[in-house]
């Protein structure tokens, strides 16, 4: 019996980890063609109504010269909205590979480059009658980072904030070095961070753990964007060596936070 059990037992761990192999290979293909069916369908859609209203101004030239500038402004629109999917997807999947990815790193001041961002979308808060609410702490250490992608992190988050936000919302940008006291022994890593809240609708609870996954929306009905700038704001940010993390906001809305080491030059006194 226990020369048979000794000859069993390893088979039954080759079994076992076979089986598990397997269906670790079964998940990464059900992902693959997840991802694969979102991409095309996504592709399709916009291609589908230009290839339509393209058609139709051939069709009919001698429509009147304002239908044929709606028509034209629909193609241009979802022209654009296919080219944005296209370099999201080519971003994300160069970041994904991180060897593709060189970071070309210098001091940045967080607190410039978020009032800079501000500014870039003050059109958009003034029509929708938005309150600015800035909260940001002194004497801020810098950070060591890329500030071309640092900028589309901001824009990323600046740009939801802007179009979840309700007329006549809030959205407050702050900037802090949480716990410097406790961190300037030298045994904690320092931290910048970033919060952007707002007050709209929110993201629910359950959505959350999924809210960085590729094309996840919260709103699909509502086709507001890609899908992927949450994905890219989320591998920019590790590739700074970072977290990113998303919760209620205290506007009532949700707040997007994201952390970058601080560089070691900060005096503690």
């Amino acid at each position: 019996m226990s020369k048979s059990g000794l000859k069993n037992e390893p088979v039954a761990e080759v079994r076992a980890s076979l089986e598990d192999e397997i269906k670790a290979l079964r998940e990464q293909v059900r992902i693959q063609t997840e991802f694969f069916d979102t991409l095309s369908h996504d592709l399709r859609t916009p291609l589908t109504a230009i290839k339509a209203y393209t058609d139709l101004l051939l069709r009919y030239r001698e429509e009147k010269e304002e239908i044929q500038l709606q028509f034209l402004r629909v193609i241009a629109d979802e022209s654009d909205r296919m080219h944005a999917l296209i370099n999201d997807y080519l971003d994300l999947s160069k970041m994904e590979n991180r060897r593709c990815i060189h970071l070309r790193r210098e001091k940045v001041d967080l607190v410039e480059l978020v009032d800079y961002f501000l500014t870039v979308f003050s059109g958009a808060l003034v029509q929708k009658r938005i309150e600015l609410l800035k909260t940001y702490a002194s004497a801020l250490p810098f950070v060591a980072g890329d500030k071309q992608r640092l900028g589309q992190v901001m824009t990323n988050l600046i740009g939801n904030a802007v179009k979840f936000t309700p007329e006549g919302g809030k959205i407050r940008a702050v900037v802090e070095y949480p716990g410097w006291k406790e961190n300037c022994s030298g045994e904690e890593p320092k931290w910048v961070s970033v919060t952007i809240e707002d007050s709209g609708p929110g993201i629910p609870e359950e959505a959350r753990e999924r809210i960085f996954d590729k094309f996840y929306q919260v709103h699909p009905e509502e086709q507001q964007g890609t899908g992927l700038g949450l994905p890219i704001v989320k591998e920019i940010v590790q590739l700074h060596g970072g977290e990113i993390t998303v919760g209620p906001g205290s506007l009532g809305g949700s707040a997007i936070s994201f952390l970058l080491p601080a560089l070691p030059d900060y005096p503690c006194s």
